[in-house]
């Protein structure tokens, strides 16, 4: 049997419902009772190991604060409130936290500006923080070999030096003969390399660059041909006198 009772109190207007002895109880996020406008700020970022910037179109991103039942949904350029953006992907929360895997961006190489807008059952809206994510596919240049100027580069030394152009704010790689591949950051549109070897040979050796974004770049090749040995010395030869 249900019971209505109506309790004056310094607070008027408030109506306590008892259902068999007991009060309704409110929907809760964690130990915070729910209602329109009293939701926690859920929290949107990236999964552990991708970059905000990145060449993966369907990247994961994780969204925390939340409780059972909360429909999310993944918007792309919203304002602080969640208003004016477009819904790329919705789920619902089945904890106090929700994976959502492979969002398909499907507006190509741009910055995105992301948000997540969460319902709880009982109708409280809540938005989150705004997640920047620059989706770059596009591949840098091929790196330019300036030095040496030429390829096979000889010489009787047993030290090369390889430089050149390349596009700042790449990785630029050194990799062929070498006991292990190298790097340097490209500052000021160039680079260069130091190759040390003892012994005599022909050594080949690719140039490539990534971007932020880890997009890798055409190569560029450069053979060096190290040659130490002096060449044999002539054989003797004598003018002979005419036969009278």
């Amino acid at each position: 049997m249900i019971k209505l009772v109506v309790k004056k109190t310094l607070y008027p207007f408030i109506i306590g419902v008892i259902m068999s002895g007991c009060t309704a109880e409110p929907l809760r996020q964690g130990n915070v009772p729910i209602t329109a406008g009293s939701m926690v700020t859920p929290e949107l970022k990236l999964q552990a190991g991708i970059s905000n910037t990145s060449n993966d179109q369907t990247p994961s991103f994780e969204v925390g604060n939340l409780s059972d039942g909360y429909i999310v949904e993944v918007l792309e350029g919203a304002d602080s409130s969640c208003n004016g953006g477009s819904v790329i992907k919705s789920v619902t929360s089945t904890g106090s936290s929700v994976t959502i895997d492979s969002l398909d961006l499907i507006g190509g190489d741009k910055t995105y500006n992301l948000r997540v807008m969460v319902t709880s059952p009982s109708g409280g809206v809540s938005c989150s923080n705004e997640l920047e994510y620059v989706l770059d596919t596009t591949a840098p240049a091929t790196p330019v070999i300036t030095l040496p100027v030429l390829t096979p580069y000889y010489s009787n030394g047993s030290t090369l030096s390889i430089s050149g152009s390349c596009e700042s704010g790449t990785t630029v790689w050194l990799s062929g003969d070498v006991a292990a591949t190298m790097s340097m950051a490209c500052e000021n549109g160039a680079y260069s390399f130091s190759i040390g070897k003892d012994v005599d040979g022909t050594y080949n050796f690719t140039i490539t660059q990534t971007d932020p974004a880890g997009n890798l770049s055409g190569a560029s090749n450069q053979q060096w041909v190290r040659d130490t040995q002096a060449p044999a010395a002539p054989s003797s030869w004598a003018l002979s006198s005419p036969a009278n």
